[in-house]
């Protein structure tokens, strides 16, 4: 390749965000690795993002811009690998934080969404220390754990020295009883950084039916404070969904630090029921 081949092809690359302009290699090197949402967490401050659940590269360009990430769902999400990876390259053109939801704990699924490169991995169904040990382990090098290195993008992004370091905050989902119990310990393992409600199946634990209300029921407040408790107590995070922007602002009161105010569905169902609402209304 001739010189203003390579410079058409660092352009192209410029164009596509995945490399920074008029920068060396070292400089991109250090870009690439930094997390904002992390950066953001350590100062204090709450970050606010929304779900996403339908595989639309152009709908995250669209609507991500100014938030501060997007929760890309591959449990429950019509999402598989590709879609993923397609999607986490909408976030970086977006400049806005990916975290990936993991369908489980396997080593074979979590190492390929690390190689993602994701701001921030979720895991669900984490129940005691146990297997918070068992994931850290999974999602971190040699010595501390088990995770294999390379992968052509994340080199790309991070440089061959990725595994030096740990760029990825790792979010385990407190969704059970059990979870609730152990939340001490499982936020104190080395190598978990986030406790997240997760009200669904935490409903169904407690013989309730999904998602119910923290508001209505005591076994929910006390799951939710318990949560935001233990993620101080060790100088970590919290992670709550809020249904709208009022209770968003409960949420933060409460202690929450990262805060899902909606979904793609939601925001396209609620946007469009509104417009048809009002066509009904003004017939005349």
């Amino acid at each position: 390749m001739n010189k203003k081949e390579n410079a058409d092809s660092k352009s192209l690359q410029s164009m596509a965000g995945e490399i920074p302009p008029e920068t060396d290699s070292a400089s991109c090197e250090i870009a690439c690795c930094r997390n904002k949402l992390w950066e953001k967490l350590k100062t204090g401050k709450k970050v606010y993002g929304f779900s996403v659940n339908f595989p639309s590269q152009p709908m995250i360009e669209c609507i991500a811009p100014g938030w501060d990430y997007v929760w890309l769902d591959g449990q429950h999400g019509l999402m598989g690998y590709q879609e993923l990876l397609s999607l986490s390259i909408a976030a970086r053109a977006a400049q806005v934080s990916a975290i990936i939801r993991a369908p489980g704990h396997d080593f074979s699924v979590l190492g390929p969404l690390m190689d993602l490169c994701p701001q921030g991995l979720m895991v669900p169904m984490v129940n005691n220390a146990e297997e918070a040990k068992e994931i850290a382990a999974c999602l971190q090098f040699p010595p501390k754990g088990r995770r294999s290195f390379w992968n052509t993008r994340m080199i790309q992004l991070a440089g061959d020295a990725y595994y030096k370091e740990k760029t990825t905050l790792v979010i385990a989902q407190i969704e059970t009883a059990e979870g609730v119990r152990n939340v001490d310990s499982i936020i104190g393992t080395e190598g978990i950084d986030v406790l997240m409600y997760g009200p669904a199946d935490l409903g169904l634990s407690y013989g309730l039916k999904p998602g119910s209300s923290r508001k209505e029921y005591a076994c929910m407040a006390h799951a939710a404070e318990e949560v935001v408790r233990a993620a101080r107590s060790a100088g970590k995070y919290s992670m709550f969904i809020a249904g709208d922007v009022q209770e968003a602002r409960e949420l933060e009161e409460m202690g929450a630090d990262i805060i899902v105010c909606g979904s793609d569905y939601g925001f396209l169902k609620e946007s469009a029921g509104r417009t048809l609402a009002e066509l009904e209304t003004s017939k005349s």
